[in-house]
């Protein structure tokens, strides 16, 4: 609190610097209207002693006391099954908090608790954006510290967890934004030590131990450290007057005066380089058990701050919840009513230029770097940055996921399926960035994680296709797209939307295959595959046939059930034309969809590349009834006559 850093500083500073900080303490007490403060500070100013007013310190403190943090644990209990209720007893306490100190911010606050919606709202669109966006995160934490009291965070922290199950979220973005302002975000030494902050935690709280074992352990070892350099200083000293350049004695009485101060000098010096091994003995004692303190506030500093960071974590949750209310808010809204207040303008400069809101982000890199055990938190950064297609920090954020994950206890590990979509997504990431080597690698050991058969089969099939088609890496490309087609051909699917992805993936495997044995000269398999194609291509034209007659007679029947409406409209009639008519409509859907697909695939080059084969093979009646077949198709006709006319010219 202030009292005590101004106590602090004044024992280190002395009375002229600490006079200056209780003046720029006086102006904060004004702008916090406190009272109390503001008479204890004029005391100070007017020569009053900082040891004389422990009255007004045990009054301040007391503010906060009544509301120990086991009550609001109790309640945190009941958030699930009577949220209301918790509300309610938090928010009383919180009016009784802020009513105890009657300058005029708490008023406004204590006005705050009991306000409406559109007042939180006010709040949200004036104050707690700016605090996300700038103050909390910009700014260093001791700039908008309000004071260091855990009972008082937990209880708007709770407050805004009740309020949430009651769809309130600018309330309880209001109290999440106070819980952050009255506790650090990151423990610090002198944090640990507050010996407010330990006055105000539970009295079982293994820290208040921890902490004062600490701060004796500190305080011992920097006044050893203190008297070793003492000591070092006193040596120093006798060992220059030692050996000073001394003026020759005149006479014998002098001479012995000067051995015997020399005698003593020396005694002395000895004296203090034992006492210098045993300094160092203890020092060294004080820094070993000093050591093991510090081991145990890493402990604590580790709870605390990955308790800030699911604070965070769930504020920013709140606030990406809040962003997209407000983005849906600018779809539907004229933007000339939106550019009336400062605040939308903002808002829309913002999502315009940006693509996104920087409170989630900001909240979520202030999370992971107070965890950096929690790989959840750059998880979720990662998937944030790729979605406005930041590539840079989505590597970043997914790179730190991963390192997290190695040193994160089993409740914090990601789960299979999110470290396959984060292999996946820098394979992506590093694809887009072309660095085709680590995109190739985290394509890979997704597919050694592939949460199930569906997930794997569908990344075999584009990795191999981005060995095949971006690394030069035929081999392994084919080694996992021979599988992938043996699994591909045992399914034979007989719905008609199935069947027609079936065949379209038999051409494309097919024709990926051809390619990757040409590149290695792999003559035989080239044959097999680009007639593996041209097989998936007839299936194509078959159902394209068969579907063309199916639509040819329901156009029959429509016809027909047409006819007797002509001269008298009968239910029954009407009925069975509508259902041939709509079933008429679905099948020539399905035919265009074929179609489509036929058009899509580049089927003249698998033709005229078998038939190349075939010529390379001396194959020439091959090649020419493939020429003449691919014309029959309509695939490239002329350039199937021209290039068959050729052959024949060149081998008549």
């Amino acid at each position: 609190m202030v009292f005590y850093r101004v106590e602090t500083v004044k024992k280190k500073l002395g009375v002229r610097r600490s006079v200056k900080l209780a003046a720029n303490t006086l102006f904060i007490s004004l702008q916090h209207g406190g009272m109390a403060l503001l008479f204890w500070v004029c005391s100070l100013l007017v020569g009053g002693s900082l040891a004389a007013q422990p009255v007004n310190l045990r009054r301040d403190l007391e503010r906060y006391t009544p509301f120990p943090i086991t009550e609001t644990q109790e309640l945190a209990q009941d958030l699930d099954f009577d949220p209301r209720g918790v509300a309610d007893t938090l928010t009383a306490r919180l009016s009784q908090f802020y009513l105890s100190d009657p300058s005029r911010k708490k008023i406004e606050q204590r006005q705050l608790l009991d306000g409406d919606e559109n007042l939180y709202v006010r709040e949200w669109n004036v104050n707690i954006q700016r605090l996300f966006l700038r103050d909390l995160l910009a700014q260093p934490q001791s700039s908008f510290l309000i004071k260091e009291a855990p009972n008082i965070s937990l209880m708007h922290a709770t407050l805004a967890r009740a309020l949430l199950r009651q769809r309130k979220p600018y309330h309880a973005a209001y109290h999440f934004a106070a819980a952050l302002q009255y506790r650090s975000l990151r423990m610090d030494p002198e944090v640990f030590i507050n010996s407010d902050r330990l006055a105000l935690l539970e009295p079982n709280n293994p820290q208040i131990a921890a902490a004062r074992q600490y701060a004796d352990a500190r305080r011992e070892l920097e006044e050893a450290r203190a008297e070793l350099k003492r000591v070092q200083r006193e040596i120093y000293a006798a060992e220059d007057n030692l050996i000073a350049k001394q003026a020759p004695a005149s006479d014998e009485a002098l001479r012995r005066q000067q051995e015997e101060n020399r005698r003593l000098l020396q005694d002395q010096l000895a004296q203090n380089r034992n006492l210098l091994q045993r300094q160092q003995g203890r020092v060294s004692e004080l820094e070993i058990r000093m050591k093991e303190q510090e081991q145990n506030f890493e402990r604590f500093a580790v709870e605390y701050n990955a308790e800030s960071s699911r604070l965070l974590v769930e504020t920013a949750e709140l606030v990406r919840q809040l962003e997209d209310a407000i983005k849906e808010r600018q779809k539907i809204v004229n933007k000339k009513v939106l550019y009336k207040t400062e605040f939308n303008q903002t808002l829309l400069h913002d999502y315009s230029q940006n693509r996104q809101f920087a409170a989630y982000a900001n909240l979520l890199e202030a999370a992971s770097r107070l965890d950096e055990r929690n790989p959840q938190i750059p998880f979720k950064l990662g998937v944030e940055y790729a979605s406005s297609q930041d590539i840079r920090r989505a590597i970043y954020a997914y790179e730190k996921a991963l390192e997290a994950q190695a040193k994160a206890p089993p409740e914090l590990k990601l789960e299979v399926r999110q470290l396959y979509d984060l292999q996946v997504a820098l394979g992506s990431l590093y694809f887009q960035a072309n660095r085709m080597v680590d995109s190739a690698y985290f394509y890979e050991q997704a597919l050694l994680i592939a949460p199930d058969e569906n997930a794997r089969s569908n990344l075999t099939y584009q990795v191999a296709r981005f060995h095949i088609e971006r690394t030069g890496n035929y081999r392994r490309g084919i080694e996992l797209l021979k599988p992938y087609k043996a699994t591909l051909l045992q399914m034979n699917p007989t719905d008609m939307v199935g069947r027609l992805n079936w065949v379209k993936q038999r051409f494309l495997v097919s024709r990926l295959l051809a390619n990757a044995n040409e590149k290695i000269g792999d003559e035989k398999g080239l044959l097999l595959e680009l007639q593996a194609a041209i097989d998936a291509h007839g299936d194509l034209e078959q159902m394209i046939a068969s579907q063309r007659q199916e639509v040819e007679s329901l156009f029959k029947e429509v016809q027909e059930a047409k006819k007797p409406l002509l001269n008298e409209t009968r239910m029954a009639e009407f009925n069975e034309f509508r259902r041939l008519e709509e079933r008429h409509q679905a099948q020539q859907l399905a035919l265009k969809e074929m179609l489509a697909l036929r058009n899509s695939l580049p089927l003249g080059k698998v033709y005229f590349q078998l038939a190349s084969a075939r010529r390379a093979e001396n194959d020439i009646a091959g090649a020419l009834a493939i020429y003449q077949q691919a014309e029959l198709l309509g695939l490239m006709p002329d350039e199937a006559r021209r290039l068959a006319e050729e052959l024949r010219r060149q081998f008549r």
